[in-house]
């Protein structure tokens, strides 16, 4: 019996390892957010808010492809 991974397979290992990315960006960028001067905290509060809203998205939505049905 094959190992299975929390991850899942194929376009779906992918589409999770991409939303482990925007996490991470989120993460960095909420640690940055507090160090960062006042001028440029609106790019950085962006970026966070663009990785937190991206990540659950990647994670959840069905990233593979539906059965093809036509007979050509």
């Amino acid at each position: 019996m094959g190992r299975r991974s929390v991850l899942g397979d194929g376009a779906r290992r992918a589409a999770r390892r991409l939303a482990l990315f925007f996490a991470f960006l989120a993460l960095l960028s909420a640690v940055a957010l507090r160090r960062a001067p006042p001028q440029r905290q609106p790019y950085i509060a962006a970026a966070l808010l663009a990785g937190a809203v991206l990540a659950p998205v990647a994670w959840w939505i069905p990233w593979h492809r539906p059965p093809n049905e036509s007979t050509a």
